[in-house]
């Protein structure tokens, strides 16, 4: 039994972010692709691979509070990241994205900026 709780309270603990987590992750799969047809679906900003470099992987660390922007719900996400540069070397980085919600239900990526 005690089992059973501790594998559902880990189960709700990785879900808290998935959305924010999945959003970013398809931001960067589609960044590392060049695809910028398929990014604008979701996001105002790129990642371009031949600058920023390619994120090998990245963990959110922080999901602030929403609020309220005129008639746009907006959204802080920090994120650690492991980026390869375009010279090839592996770095870490710390990124805030910004994501906004308007009168459709849908977020939209509409910033990412190095983090502190």
């Amino acid at each position: 039994m005690r089992r059973l709780l501790a594998a559902g309270l880990l189960c709700a603990a990785c879900a808290g972010g998935s959305r924010e987590s999945t959003l970013i992750e398809e931001f960067f799969a589609t960044a590392r692709l060049q695809d910028t047809a398929a990014l604008s679906a979701f996001s105002r900003v790129s990642f371009n691979p031949r600058v920023d470099g390619t994120v090998q992987r990245f963990s959110v660390t922080k999901i602030g509070v929403a609020r309220q922007e005129g008639a746009s719900t907006l959204e802080e996400i920090a994120v650690d990241a492991q980026v390869r540069t375009p010279d090839g070397e592996v770095r870490p980085r710390r990124l805030v994205f910004t994501l906004e919600r308007s009168d459709t239900d849908r977020w939209m990526i509409v910033g990412v900026r190095p983090g502190p």
